[in-house]
């Protein structure tokens, strides 16, 4: 095969050795922490159970959260009518403002297939890839339609932040080794600032320059008294408002960047305002 591009060869190159790379990395696995595998599924299955519990004393014991028809028929009874009975539908309703009965039905029954998922993907789904003790993921890296590397089987570079799923992995002796978690600065904000040739951004980024976002938030937050917020607080909001500016990016608006980070849609709407002064 002949290239007449050289940098399309150099390109090629680079991802046969990552590919060789990943492949080392493959067939060491991960380890996982089995006992703390064992806890989720009771902790998942208790809060699920919960939600269920809350469920049939707002609706019927009998009630089948897994039926559209009857999400349908208790939406009906409240004058709602919903072509589909899907997440995204349901948080719009959210966010258009319903009856407080309703919207403890639709949090409830949104709580339950959310744990529903978590212990499918997160416990199950773990659990049933699990050989002496590891997952062995595979490393796609020419996976995504960006570029991007992905991985799947299971998916271990899309773990939510929840500690409780993020402490799920570890090393085989933590006397000898320690888990590194890496991750790119910003990498898509610096992409963004060199193709739209924004000096200005791309003056933020050069070395010696504050935290991107640390250096935004008594902007996005004018009214938070930001020196108090503890560690874990500011680490939460810093993460809210990385959230809000790349949703932005891929063009989302307010409503869906609010329903995924579980915030009102005016939080959001505020952030992005202040962001944009």
């Amino acid at each position: 095969l002949e290239y007449t591009d050289e940098r399309v060869l150099r390109v090629a190159l680079h991802e046969y050795r990552m590919g060789n790379f990943f492949q080392d990395i493959e067939n060491y696995g991960i380890a996982v922490d089995v006992q703390h595998l064992d806890d989720l599924a009771e902790l998942f299955g208790a809060e699920r159970e919960g939600y269920m519990e809350k469920l049939g004393e707002l609706i019927s014991p009998e009630f089948n959260p897994n039926s559209p028809k009857q999400v349908k028929e208790v939406l009906e009874s409240a004058n709602i009518t919903v072509k589909s009975t899907a997440e995204g539908t349901l948080a719009d309703l959210l966010d258009g403002g319903v009856h407080p009965k309703v919207r403890e039905f639709i949090e409830n029954l949104l709580a339950v297939r959310g744990t529903t998922k978590m212990m499918g993907t997160y416990n199950k789904g773990i659990r049933k890839r699990l050989h002496d003790g590891r997952v062995y993921p595979t490393y796609k890296v020419h996976g995504t339609n960006t570029g991007r590397l992905s991985s799947g089987d299971p998916n271990i570079q899309n773990i939510p932040r929840d500690k409780r799923l993020r402490s799920l992995f570890t090393v085989p002796n933590t006397d000898e080794y320690d888990f590194l978690e890496v991750d790119y600065s910003q990498a898509e904000l610096r992409t963004m600032a060199v193709l739209a040739n924004d000096q200005y951004l791309i003056s933020l980024f050069q070395p010696g320059m504050p935290d991107f976002f640390d250096s935004l938030l008594p902007v996005t937050f004018p009214h938070h008294d930001i020196q108090s917020w503890d560690a874990q607080e500011r680490k939460d909001n810093r993460a809210k408002l990385k959230s809000v500016i790349y949703g932005l990016s891929y063009g989302r608006k307010a409503i869906a960047i609010a329903h995924e980070l579980g915030i009102a849609p005016s939080e959001a709407q505020s952030i992005i305002d202040n962001y944009f002064k």
